[in-house]
């Protein structure tokens, strides 16, 4: 199979697969098993506890490869390049544009350094966040989950109150209730995406309130 044929089957089977992505997305179940495969072979199959899952994970995946292979040229026939009055166009590599010229709409080079880039940052969101992806809005990531982020924090105030010899209710009187919030199980993002109890169109499994810490008294 030729590169430019195989390329173009690849950029089918990517549309095809992040369509499919965004359904699963939408309607995902906690015991959803996750494969993909062409002409009735599969070619991977992940259990639905697998972080390969995170669609974040898996769209930069897709971006990178567009940007560092099929419009490269490096494994696929490049992009359509022509001049302003359209007069040479033809389908042909690009090398990425990583300085301000990339930044020029009309410089062709600046779509692979934009895909390739977008790549690692979309990438890296699924577990650090960025200032595209504000805790407001975004809820906790998966590495200020894991790292017990806000947990640390709550502990952190406590203690300090408790050295300007605070009581023990009042040190933790004056957590913010956002951030007691952002510690709360429901915003675990392991309980996002495919491990919702239901449709995200119906809002379930998003924790959207707080009503305080449980108290046991016997």
């Amino acid at each position: 199979m030729e590169k430019r044929e195989l390329a173009y089957t690849f950029l089918r089977s990517a549309l095809s697969f992040l369509r499919k992505d965004a359904f699963l997305c939408k309607e995902s179940r906690r015991d959803l098993r996750f494969g993909f495969a062409i002409n009735g072979s599969s070619l991977f199959r992940y259990p639905a506890s697998d972080p390969v899952l995170d669609p974040m994970w898996r769209q930069g995946v897709a971006c990178f490869a567009f940007g560092a292979f099929h419009v490269t040229g490096l494994y696929g026939p490049g992009i359509w390049v022509s001049d302003p009055y359209g007069l040479t166009g033809k389908v042909q590599a690009v090398n990425p544009a990583w300085g301000v010229d990339g930044f020029d709409p009309f410089v062709p080079g600046g779509i692979a350094s934009h895909h390739i880039a977008a790549a690692f940052v979309v990438a890296g969101t699924m577990w650090y966040g960025s200032a595209t992806t504000p805790i407001e809005l975004f809820g906790p990531t998966r590495y200020q989950w894991d790292q017990g982020y806000f947990q640390q924090e709550i502990y952190r105030r406590v203690s300090a109150g408790l050295a300007e010899n605070l009581s023990f209710s009042e040190a933790w009187s004056k957590i913010p209730e956002k951030l007691a919030f952002y510690d709360y199980i429901g915003n675990n993002p392991a309980k996002g995406g495919l491990f919702r109890a239901g449709s995200m169109d119906n809002g379930d499994g998003i924790a959207v309130g707080w009503l305080g810490h449980p108290r046991f008294e016997r």
